[in-house]
Order: C-alpha cells, then sequence, then structure tokens
C-alpha cells in the first residue's frame, strides 16, 4: 500500500515544477496588511472582470450590487490571495469573491471553517441550510450555506469552490429586510462565473462532523527526523487533496491517487481556545496511505494543521496556510487534543518546529526547502 502511494505520490509530483532547496530553520511567517490588487491580476471588461492567474471570470454586475474595487489581502505582489467587491447603489447590501491559494485548497473543508466562524461571530445566528449547487452552468461544483441573524441584524450567505489549487469564496449579506436581494447577488455571482482557461472547477466535497464519541488518550511519540520521510512530507502537500484519476494521455501510466481526505469526520473542541479537532471518522478514511487522519481548522482563510498517515504507525503533521505548507513533527501514532493544543500554542516547541516549507506559488510552481535540524529544541511560536 506504501509502495503504491509513494510512486503515486512521486509520479504526480513529477508532473508538478518543484525546486528543492535545503536551508536553516525558518520562523513562522509574519502578518501582512493587505495592500491593493497590483495591476494586471485583474482584467476588466465592458461588463466582466477577470483573475488572470486563473482565468476566472465574474460580471460586474451581480443583481443589486455591482463590482466597485479589487483588493490584495496578503502577500502583497505574490497574486496568492486577492478579490473584488461588490454593493449596492445605497451601499446597504454587499458581497466579496475572495481567490487565494491554501496548501490544503478543499471546498468542505473551507465551508466548515467558515461556518465556525461565522457562528463565532454571531451567538444568535440562525443556520438555514448548507448545501451543494451548482455554478458557472455546472452541477454539483459549489457549497452554498445560508443564514439569518448574523452579527444581529444581517441575512449573510456564503459559498465555496475549489479547481486547480485555488478557493473561491463568495459571501453576500445585507440587513434582513433585504434578504432577497442578499439570495439575488450570490445566486448572480454563482451563475455568472466562469472558468475560462484550462484550471476547472472540481466537484464540491462537503464533509459530514459528528462529535466524536471516544477521545484519543495515549500520548504520540515524537520520532526521529528522517530526511526521506521529510520528503515524502513534502510531496504529499503539492498533491491535490481531492485526488487525482490517473491515466491521462497515451503512454501516461500514473495510477490514480485517492483522496486524501475523506467525508466522514468526529469533532472534539480545544479548551480555551474553542477550535475544532476533527479526526477521520473510524472505518471511514480513503483507505489509503497517506489519508489525512486529523484536522484543525485556525481560521477561514487557508490556516489548518493536517495529520496524514504517511505509513502504519507514521503519522506526518502539515500545517498549512496560504501559498505554504510547513512539515512539523512526525509521531508512532495520532496526537491527542492536549498534543496538538501544547504545538499550536508553542508549549511544545520541538514539535512545533518547522522540519520542511513548500511554498506554492501563484503561476502552480512549488519549492520545496528541506531544513537542517538543530542541536536542541528550537521555538517556532505560537500558532494562533
Amino acid at each position: 500500500m506504501l509502495r503504491s502511494f509513494i510512486a503515486a505520490a512521486w509520479i504526480g509530483l513529477a508532473a508538478l515544477p518543484v525546486a528543492v532547496a535545503v536551508q536553516a530553520p525558518a520562523q513562522a511567517p509574519a502578518a501582512h496588511q493587505p495592500p491593493p490588487a497590483p495591476p494586471g491580476l485583474w482584467q476588466q471588461s465592458a461588463d466582466r472582470i477577470t483573475f488572470t492567474t486563473a482565468h476566472l471570470s465574474f460580471p460586474l454586475t451581480a443583481a443589486a450590487t455591482r463590482f466597485v474595487t479589487t483588493f490584495e489581502a496578503s502577500h502583497p505582489g505574490e497574486g496568492l490571495d486577492t478579490g473584488i467587491q461588490f454593493e449596492s447603489a445605497d451601499r446597504q447590501v454587499f458581497a466579496t469573491v475572495y481567490v487565494y491559494r491554501p496548501g490544503l485548497p478543499h471546498s468542505g473543508l473551507s465551508a466548515f471553517a467558515t461556518d465556525w466562524v461565522i457562528h463565532i461571530q454571531s451567538p444568535n445566528l440562525r443556520p438555514l441550510g448548507m448545501h451543494v449547487v451548482s455554478a458557472g452552468g455546472h452541477e454539483g461544483i459549489a457549497i452554498r450555506a445560508d443564514y439569518g441573524g448574523f452579527r444581529d441584524g444581517l441575512a449573510t450567505s456564503a459559498a465555496f469552490l475549489e479547481g486547480g489549487g485555488w478557493i473561491v469564496k463568495l459571501r453576500a449579506s445585507g440587513p434582513e429586510p433585504r434578504r432577497a436581494e442578499v439570495d439575488a447577488a450570490m445566486s448572480a455571482l454563482l451563475d455568472g462565473l466562469r472558468f475560462e482557461g484550462t484550471i476547472q472547477a472540481r466537484p464540491a466535497a462537503p464533509v459530514i462532523v459528528d462529535d466524536c464519541e471516544v477521545q484519543i488518550s495515549g500520548r504520540a511519540r515524537l520520532l526521529p527526523d528522517d530526511m526521506g520521510h521529510l520528503m515524502l512530507g513534502g510531496m504529499v502537500s503539492v498533491l491535490d487533496p481531492g485526488g487525482d484519476a490517473g491515466g491521462g494521455s497515451a503512454g501516461d501510466r500514473s495510477e490514480p491517487l485517492a483522496a486524501r481526505i475523506g467525508p466522514h469526520w468526529c469533532r472534539s473542541q480545544l479548551a480555551p481556545s474553542g477550535r475544532f479537532v476533527l479526526r477521520a471518522a473510524p472505518g471511514r478514511t480513503p483507505g489509503a496511505s497517506g489519508a489525512s487522519v486529523m484536522l484543525v481548522p485556525i481560521n477561514d482563510a487557508g490556516t489548518i494543521a493536517e495529520l496524514t498517515e504517511s505509513e502504519p504507525h507514521r503519522f506526518v503533521l502539515m500545517y498549512h496556510e496560504i501559498g505554504r505548507t510547513d512539515v512539523l513533527g512526525t509521531y508512532d501514532a495520532p496526537l491527542t487534543d492536549a498534543q496538538i493544543a501544547d504545538i499550536l500554542s508553542g508549549t511544545d516547541q520541538d514539535g512545533g518546529r518547522f522540519r520542511a516549507l513548500i511554498a506554492h506559488h501563484a503561476n502552480g510552481n512549488n519549492d520545496v526547502q528541506l531544513m537542517m535540524p538543530t542541536t536542541g529544541p528550537s521555538s517556532s511560536g505560537s500558532r494562533q
């Protein structure tokens, strides 16, 4: 099983532009202030605006709202985290399109993390349903969620798609009495978006989450760093978590690569942060080596911790953000809730130390940097 996974991983990696380097351990990335979108990142025509990197376009008018501006939310000048804003004439109904490239692109996880944050922001929230919908003339490629009572007075809607490693998040909000306009703006954005190049949206992948009935009690042991397994962790991070059908053109002998993110999860909650630990439901993992067994969403902008079982009794912890993935420690068993909490808070400095860094670029390239081991635990700082 492992042999077939590694072979498929190497084949998949060979199809991706990847540069490998070795350097000293890096520290956590600094926060960025959102700059305006640089010239050329978005191009406007008479009735549409296009994100040029992914050839993804939207109408300039979405029901009662009209396009007003572009923005770049983080990573200035890199084109990894950008978007456009819409407003009604009286600026009471508004919509936003976010397009970003996270280390773990997955429509269902993006929907789950945003739903969690929306609930935190709005104690009196009324969920009105989350379901798979069509978008851009294609059935079943988006997840849409609708809410009432957002921030005590707003109707709001969110939708999520993934294609080519890009997450597309749509938001529309407005006063509760104008819910029809909010719904119409979201529907217009979904109906009007177009993937106009080689990148196409993947089928929506909602996750089903129940409460965990049994908690993991035995602490996992941190294993010695190993160059080969660090490289494998780096390879896993550049493969699509939704899998790959393999095959392709004549002479292409690539094997199908199973999805490593399954649909069935259970959750527990970390105190005092309130974050959820998602664990693959017993008997519901995808079934191949490399499957994800634990996820901890950190925010609704692509930051998430992931534990994958690379082979029996070897579990690799990765930390994904927009534009990068850090490979952290390798363990002999799944981490307990207490262990992952210590790693995320910076209490467990050795477990949180960067072993490898994978930079995900807007053009699809990936740079893998293997970190040289230090002579003792080194602080990686808090990841909360």
